[in-house]
């Protein structure tokens, strides 16, 4: 192993609750009621195609665009405004101990540019990382394999050098499609279907462990 590359939100980022919490505010401004465990459905969709798919669904007059404009409006800006968001337990150390083992690391992420440099410096991560991908940096997103081969191409890896640490089955499709190796981390609270990856861990301490077998 000579990198490992994680996603953000629900791997780093205990970021999901907070969300579909906001999303069930949002929609119930617009007369729609909706439970935590209905909208798991959207869990790992960029939130561009969460708002194209409830503006369809429920015949909202408005574009994904001004969705998300009126969410911000509402609720202010999530990655900066949310109190609640926070970095899981462990996972800062993770990624100090992979530093000092010399391993290179990249973060893929579904979310904008904007979102993920609001998480790096609000957290003071962003010396934790030799390589950002985001979603305004590819063509295609999760469970599409190009995050990921993207984020190899630029860390100058091959894909069996590579492991993959993510926390949904979209995210686990697209890094086992650019033939890496998978480690589920099951830390959020909300739990997905992780069964497709190669490890499933409960917590960032199990998966050092793992990580270390790969060293």
């Amino acid at each position: 192993m000579k990198c490992v590359l994680f996603d953000m939100d629900g791997v780093l980022l205990d970021s999901e609750p907070v969300y579909l919490s906001r999303l069930q505010r949002h929609m119930d401004c617009h007369g729609v009621k909706y439970t935590e465990q209905q909208l798991m459905a959207y869990v790992g969709m960029t939130s561009l195609s969460i708002a194209g798919a409830m503006i369809e669904k429920h015949g909202l007059s408005m574009t994904p665009e001004e969705f998300l404009a009126e969410e911000v409006r509402l609720y202010g800006s999530f990655y900066l405004d949310s109190p609640e968001l926070a970095i899981f337990d462990g996972a800062r150390e993770l990624l100090t101990r992979l530093g000092e083992q010399g391993v290179k690391t990249a973060l893929v992420s579904s979310s904008s540019g904007k979102s993920v440099l609001s998480v790096l410096d609000r957290f003071g991560l962003g010396r934790c990382f030799d390589v950002i991908v985001c979603r305004d940096m590819v063509q295609t997103h999760k469970p599409s394999p190009e995050p990921y081969q993207t984020a190899a191409q630029f860390l100058g890896a091959e894909p069996g050098e590579c492991v993959v640490v993510e926390d949904s089955p979209v995210g686990i499709a697209a890094g086992k499609a650019a033939g890496m190796r998978v480690i589920a981390v099951k830390t959020s609270r909300i739990r997905q279907d992780t069964s497709k990856a190669d490890v499933e861990v409960e917590d960032h301490g199990q998966l050092w462990s793992v990580l270390e077998k790969y060293l």
